[in-house]
């Protein structure tokens, strides 16, 4: 039995689609900043400076130029090799990909991503993925970011779905309990096998056949 009652399902970006396969090129930059990587990450990922370009207030670059300044790095004006070299390590995972394709069979397809001001031409410049996805929404384009509600509601909206016609895969936990806020079935995502046995609970053991 399939649950006809699913029309769409949607993903996250990073740390489901993209995976940090290989850390040393952030352990390299930290270690050239100065700081632990932990710093480094948090100042990338947690800043206001981070909110505030995934709300589309400001660009990836001077986001980049705040992490730099607030480590003492006051007068860099070329921000790509330190944004080329943090990201290194990150690979799509072909796998999933290759799932997600078999679910555009019966579900409508959604990517939704905060993501800093600019992201969609860089993922298009670096990787070739967009086009798997019935609809793409990043952050900064709406002005909103997850787990607010409202972000939820719109692509859901753009979807032509109901909240609870969806679902919604992110390896976050305030953002999959923004998702389930929002009326939306949510999983949290640690891994495909895991994915898949969840996705089986919701839309029936034959969801992919």
């Amino acid at each position: 039995m399939i649950n006809e009652k699913i029309q769409a399902v949607i993903f996250d970006m990073g740390g489901v689609i993209i995976l940090t396969c290989d850390d040393s090129s952030r352990v390299a930059l930290a270690r050239q900043l100065g700081v632990s990587t932990e710093e480094l990450i948090k100042a990338v990922f947690s800043s206001e400076s981070a909110i505030r370009s995934e709300e589309g207030e400001i660009n990836k670059n001077d986001h980049w130029k705040n992490v730099l300044r607030s480590f003492g790095k006051d007068s860099v004006k070329n921000v790509t090799p330190y944004d080329e070299t943090f990201w290194a390590g990150d690979y799509i995972d072909k796998e999933l990909m290759g799932f997600i394709h078999s679910l555009k069979k019966k579900y409508k397809i959604g990517f939704l991503s905060n993501a800093f001001k600019g992201a969609r031409e860089w993922v298009e410049g670096h990787f070739h993925f967009l086009d798997a996805f019935d609809l793409t929404i990043f952050s900064y384009e709406v002005k909103l970011r997850k787990p607010d509600p409202r972000i939820y509601q719109l692509v859901c909206e753009r979807l032509d779905v109901r909240p609870e016609e969806a679902i919604f895969i992110d390896d976050m936990e305030p953002n999959v309990e923004g998702a389930r806020l929002a009326g939306l079935h949510a999983i949290q995502y640690i891994n495909k096998l895991q994915l898949k046995t969840q996705l089986a609970d919701i839309l029936g053991p034959d969801f992919n056949n």
